[in-house]
């Protein structure tokens, strides 16, 4: 017990928990089973499964709606640098020489 690091929450990664809940949803592999077999708390893997089967039942975006989020998201962080670099213009104008 001594050794053990108490605590400390491991992360996993997203391709991890997906195929962690494929187990369970198309393995047909009791929530219990995977959990043990994995290393985690079954009520992970069940949060697990919970979200990849609402994500399995959203419709899959066409590439054009997918290159179209990209290019909103690039905006909305362009808008955002470009009011930062605003305020910091107006700070150095208004500085004393």
């Amino acid at each position: 017990m001594a050794n053990q690091k108490v605590g400390r929450k491991k992360r996993h990664d997203l391709e991890f928990k997906i195929d962690a809940a494929k187990m369970v949803v198309d393995g047909g592999r009791k929530v219990a089973d995977v959990a043990k077999d994995v290393g985690v708390t079954a009520q992970s893997i069940s949060a697990w499964v919970k979200r990849y089967m609402a994500d399995k039942s959203k419709p899959a975006l066409s590439p054009e709606a997918v290159q179209l989020k990209a290019a909103n998201e690039e905006i909305r962080k362009l808008k955002m640098q470009v009011e930062f670099l605003k305020k910091t213009m107006a700070y150095f104008v208004e500085q004393p020489k």
